[in-house]
C-alpha cells in the first residue's frame, strides 16, 4: 500500500519519537537518581501519546492499540 505524503510524515514522525522514546527509557533506568534522565524519560512519554493523537487518524491503528 502507498502512504500519501502526509502519512509517510506521519509514520516517521511517530516512529523518530518512539525511538527517542526507547533511547530515554533505557537511560532512566541505568541512571534512575538523575534527574534529567528521568524529566527526558516524561517528555518522550508525552511527545509519543501526542503523536498518537495528532495523527490518530493517519496511523494503522492495530500497532497503536498493542502499544
Amino acid at each position: 500500500m502507498k502512504l500519501d505524503p502526509i502519512s509517510k510524515y506521519a509514520v516517521k514522525e511517530t516512529k523518530l519519537r518512539l525511538n527517542r522514546l526507547s533511547k530515554n527509557l533505557r537511560r532512566a533506568a541505568k541512571h534512575p537518581e538523575d534527574p534529567e534522565a528521568i524529566h527526558d524519560l516524561r517528555v518522550s512519554i508525552r511527545r509519543v501519546v501526542q503523536a498518537f493523537k495528532t495523527f490518530r487518524e493517519l496511523l494503522d491503528p492495530a500497532p497503536v492499540k498493542k502499544l
